[in-house]
């Protein structure tokens, strides 16, 4: 069999918590990119702003794909890693530049519906970089139940 045609060992798959947090950072960038887009933007400002939040997301997905074909690629991960800081550092940059400016049509969150995809985006970047942290605890096994136990002979002598 050829090596580009292996399965990954059990051993070696992502891990899913890690998944999921490129899963949900990639749906945090895309949605922020629909907020942040103003009516009185150029159509150029409106393709750049698209295609930055398309970018993205894009990028996560090749990623998670080269993450699945090899968990362990340092590469990857360090890019992941990186898009992980840039979607904090995003998330605090708007977040600040709207609390310093209260006008509903500048840049940055300012309701319920700009602040839930800066807070689904940094949930992704948080669980991230936290899931390494939580993949290496250490996990408890379930007793096993009464039933599966074997049953305890006692003789009546």
């Amino acid at each position: 069999m050829e090596p580009a045609l292996e399965q990954t060992p059990a051993g070696r798959a992502m891990p899913p918590l890690g998944m999921a947090a490129i899963v949900v950072m990639a749906t945090g960038f895309g949605w922020v990119g629909g907020n942040f887009s103003t009516a009185t933007d150029t159509l150029p400002v409106k393709l750049a702003i698209t295609a930055g939040h398309l970018l993205f997301p894009a990028a996560l997905a090749v990623l998670a794909g080269l993450l699945t074909a090899n968990p362990e690629s340092p590469a990857a991960r360090r890019v992941v890693t990186a898009v992980a800081w840039l979607s904090v550092l995003f998330a605090a940059v708007s977040t600040g530049y709207a609390l310093a400016n209260p006008n509903p049509d500048a840049f940055g969150p300012h309701n319920f519906a700009d602040y839930t995809p800066i807070v689904i985006l940094l949930a992704g970047a948080v669980l991230w970089l936290l899931h390494p942290f939580v993949s290496r605890a250490p996990q408890r096994r379930p007793r096993a139940a009464a039933a599966e136990q074997p049953a305890e002979h006692h003789s009546s002598g």
